[in-house]
């Protein structure tokens, strides 16, 4: 029988090496071990892996759950989140994704083989009954040509014209969507999820926590953009790809 493949997404060296010695001594083959986001991406394409273990706090612009969204855009991995915090915020936003299971530091040798285990069991067993991941597959926000269908308190989809969207803005477990009108509309969804539903040319990332209208902003000041009142900052990671949409404010 194949070995079972392990891609190990951790920022912490010590702790990846150690991660990568215990299970190869149960019989895993460890792909890759890396600590970024793009990083990962790039070595799931080279070898897929059967199971990823995955930092929830790994360093870089986007953190482990913002990571698994974008993993799960290419392929539905067995996830296994990593942790050492408690905070509940950060667990409903990892659980949101639907992971295979879930392992709090530290951990021994045995907690790593089991929740291998664990995680291919119920990944299978999803997939026999056809379980689609929760927030890629049963989106909150739909983007129909010019139009953004938005659901409400009352699980009724409204419809706003891109136009009048100004930013996007992440705020844990939620977005809030700010429009031109002076409105504010908040979406039980993060932005990682955001992100992945979301595809229209107009709608552009340019921050962890941002996403901007780009036919909307009035004037870029440095790695700033300013769209009416507000000011959004734009990260290095996205600025090439953002100023390519502004050659005219250059």
């Amino acid at each position: 029988m194949a070995s079972v493949k392990v891609l190990i997404i951790e920022d912490e060296e010590l702790i990846a090496e150690d991660m990568a010695n215990k299970l190869t001594k149960f019989g895993y083959e460890i792909t890759d071990y890396v600590e970024t986001c793009a990083d990962a991406l790039e070595s799931i394409k080279r070898t897929p892996p059967d199971v990823i273990f995955l930092d929830i706090m790994i360093a870089g612009e986007y953190d482990g759950i913002d990571t698994a969204l974008k993993i799960k855009a290419i392929e539905d991995f067995p996830i296994i989140f990593l942790s050492n915090i408690s905070d509940s915020n950060t667990l409903q936003r990892a659980l949101a994704t639907n992971p295979a299971n879930y392992l709090k530091k530290p951990f021994t040798p045995d907690q790593l083989h089991i929740s291998v285990q664990t995680a291919l069991f119920n990944h299978a067993e999803k997939r026999k009954i056809g379980i689609n991941d929760a927030i890629v597959e049963n989106p909150e926000a739909l983007v129909r040509k010019d139009k953004l269908f938005l659901k409400d308190a009352n699980d009724t989809y409204r419809k706003y014209d891109i136009s009048n969207i100004l930013f996007i803005e992440a705020d844990r477990a939620y977005c809030h969507i700010y429009m031109t009108d002076g409105t504010k509309l908040t979406q039980s969804v993060n932005m990682g999820a955001m992100s992945v539903k979301i595809n229209h040319p107009n709608l552009i990332r340019v921050h962890r926590s941002h996403i901007v209208n780009i036919d909307n902003v009035d004037a870029v000041k440095g790695n700033v953009l300013i769209l009416g009142k507000y000011e959004v900052i734009v990260s290095e990671t996205f600025k090439e790809e953002v100023f390519k949409h502004l050659p005219p404010l250059l």
